[in-house]
């Protein structure tokens, strides 16, 4: 078999393999979302152990979350929607 047609073997196979990579990538995507960051004071540092809730507009659905030692607090898996975001230390809201 001439090279050049072992070649055009070789990017027929190819050509029908990829799309099949592709569809399992497409089919794994996700429609939810998530809203995270980190809770600090006017100085820079991380607040941990503050609360933080995050209410859907539209559906009022709430999620609440603690920032953790680093100040850090994460809300995954929401719906597409507007939310706001509260956040409470020791009873003062922001």
């Amino acid at each position: 078999m001439p090279v050049r047609t072992v070649l055009a073997l070789f990017v027929a196979t190819l050509s029908f393999v990829v799309p099949g990579i592709g569809a399992s990538v497409a089919a794994a995507q996700s429609t939810l979302g998530t809203i995270e960051g980190r809770i600090t004071d006017d100085t820079g540092a991380v607040l941990p152990g503050v609360t933080v809730t995050v209410t859907s507009v539209q559906t009022g659905a709430v999620a609440t979350h603690v920032t953790n030692a680093l100040g850090l607090y994460r809300a995954p898996n929401l719906n597409p929607s507007e939310y706001t975001v509260r956040v409470d230390l020791a009873g003062s809201a922001r």
